[in-house]
C-alpha cells in the first residue's frame, strides 16, 4: 500500500495525533486534503517502547484504506542518542528504533524517521563510526519491510545531520545499507543555512542531494516553514508561509521534479488539536494553492490566512 507520486505535485500530509479512534481522526485529516500521514507509536518523551495491538492495527489500516491515506511515516522518539557516551542511552536508543521499527511493521508503515543524536562537542568524525555500527545493528535486528530514514537537523548542540555531507557520510560508514533513507525538513536546512529566498538554492539543493546521497535515498520531505532566520541553527517550526522560507521558497521547491515524486509530510503550528478547526490545516492548503500555481510562479496573492497557532518547535500532539 505505497501509492506513487505524479508530476503534478507530491502527496500532501501531516503529523496526525491518532487518538482512540483513528478513525475519526484521519476522516477528518482526509477532509482537509490529508493524503499521507506521520505518527508516533509511543509518546515522543518517553522510553516505553510503542506496543501496538494487532486489533489496533487493523482499525489504523482499515481507516488508512477507506480514506486512500498511503504512505505512513512513524516517528521515532526524540531521546534517542546513537552517538552518546553514555554505552546505557546508546542501547537504549538502539533498542528503541527497533521496537519502533517492529511496530511499523505491523502498522504497514513505510519508515521510521529518526533524529541520529548529539556528538556532544566531540566533533562528526569521532562519531561516524559508532553511530553507523548502531545503525547497522538495528537493521540487522528488524525485518527488511520497513526503512530507517535519518533526518537531517538544524544545527544546534552538535545535532548530527546538519549537513548532506554528513548524512552522506553515514550512508557509506554503513556500507550503503538498502533500508537506510533519508528525510529531508525544510525548516531544518533553512536553519543550517539553505537560503531559500534565493531562486538557484531549491535547484542547488536536488543537485547535492543526487551527488552526494542518491535520490533513491531520499523518501520524505518534512514541509515546514522555519519561524528562525536562515543559518540561525535553530529547530523552530512556523506556518508555511508565514517564515523564513516564506511563500516564494517553497514555490521554488515545489518547481523540482525531483521533490514533487516524494511525500510532503507537515509538522506545522496549525497542527495544534488544542486550536478551533477554521486555525487548522492551513499549512496544507497553502501548500495545496502553491501547487496550483506552481507551473507559472504567479505573482503573490493572499491565500495565507494568518494562524493565531503558537509558532513552536511541533504541533502539540495527544499522546495515549
Amino acid at each position: 500500500m505505497h501509492a506513487c507520486q505524479t508530476d503534478a505535485g507530491p502527496r500532501l500530509g501531516c503529523h496526525l495525533s491518532l487518538g482512540r479512534k483513528p478513525e475519526v481522526s484521519i476522516g477528518e485529516a482526509r477532509a482537509q486534503g490529508v493524503e499521507c500521514i506521520q505518527i508516533f507509536a509511543s509518546s515522543p518523551g518517553a522510553w516505553k517502547p510503542p506496543v501496538v495491538r494487532p486489533e489496533e492495527s487493523a482499525r489504523y489500516l482499515a481507516a488508512r484504506l477507506e480514506q486512500g491515506i498511503d504512505p505512513l511515516f512513524i516517528h521515532a522518539i526524540y531521546l534517542i542518542n546513537l552517538a552518546s557516551t553514555d554505552d546505557m542511552l546508546r542501547a537504549r536508543s538502539r533498542a528503541s528504533l527497533v521496537a519502533t521499527l517492529q511496530a511499523g511493521g505491523t502498522m504497514e508503515a513505510s519508515g521510521v524517521v529518526a533524529h541520529i543524536g548529539s556528538h556532544g562537542g566531540r566533533g562528526f568524525v569521532a562519531v561516524r563510526d559508532i553511530v553507523a555500527t548502531g545503525l547497522r545493528e538495528v537493521l540487522a535486528n528488524t525485518e527488511d519491510s520497513v526503512d530507517l530514514v535519518l533526518e537531517n537537523s538544524a544545527g544546534a548542540g552538535g545535532i548530527l545531520g546538519s549537513t548532506l555531507e554528513e548524512l552522506a557520510a553515514l550512508l557509506d560508514a554503513t556500507g550503503g545499507h538498502p533500508r537506510l533513507k533519508i528525510a529531508l525538513d525544510t525548516a531544518h536546512l533553512c536553519g543550517a543555512g539553505w537560503d531559500f529566498s534565493d531562486p538557484a538554492t531549491a535547484v542547488r539543493l536536488v543537485s547535492e542531494v543526487q551527488t552526494l546521497i542518491g535520490l533513491d535515498r531520499l523518501v520524505l520531505l518534512h514541509a515546514n516553514d522555519s519561524k528562525t532566520p536562515c543559518g540561525s541553527h535553530r529547530d523552530r517550526h512556523a506556518v508555511v508561509g508565514q517564515g523564513h522560507i516564506g511563500r516564494e521558497g517553497f514555490q521554488q521547491l515545489l518547481a523540482q521534479p525531483e521533490l514533487r515524486r516524494i511525500p510532503w509530510i507537515l509538522e506545522t503550528p496549525d497542527l495544534d488539536t488544542r486550536l478551533p478547526p477554521e486555525q487548522r490545516f492551513v499549512s496544507i492548503h497553502a501548500l495545496r494553492a502553491l501547487m496550483d500555481g506552481v507551473e507559472s510562479l504567479p505573482a503573490r496573492v493572499d491565500v495565507f490566512p494568518q494562524s493565531t497557532a503558537p509558532q513552536g518547535d511541533m504541533p502539540c500532539m495527544d499522546y495515549e
